[in-house]
């Protein structure tokens, strides 16, 4: 009865349904991203538009395989596209509560007692 009250039932239930229900076109996005290698173009635009429409395509579902499929080709993001890259991992784990910050972690700096 208490986890139907604080939220938790509602909240795994949804992630639930979201893992269930993910309809990724990763194809899609692996043929954009093929393209531009293809290309040889090094827009930093282009990569992180690829990186947040897979983050948006996947948000609270915890399927992060296009990231670590292509895990070479998202760490060639520099300095914000960095950061968008991080954030848009969170994205995709945002709901859940176990395991985000275990993925996550590697990311994270960590912040001693020091700051």
């Amino acid at each position: 009865m208490l986890t139907i009250l604080k939220g938790e039932t509602s909240e795994r239930l949804n992630l639930q349904w979201l893992k269930k229900n993910n309809a990724t076109d990763m194809l899609l996005l692996n043929n954009i991203k093929d393209t531009t290698d293809k290309q040889k173009k090094k827009s930093s635009m282009i990569h992180a538009s690829i990186v947040w429409c897979n983050g948006a395509m996947n948000a609270y579902t915890t399927n992060d395989a296009f990231l670590r499929d292509n895990i070479g080709w998202v760490s060639l993001s520099t300095n914000w596209n960095r950061f968008s890259a991080t954030s848009s991992l969170g994205l995709i784990h945002t709901g859940n509560k176990e395991g985000a910050m275990e993925v996550l972690r590697p990311y994270l700096r960590a912040v001693g007692p020091d700051g």
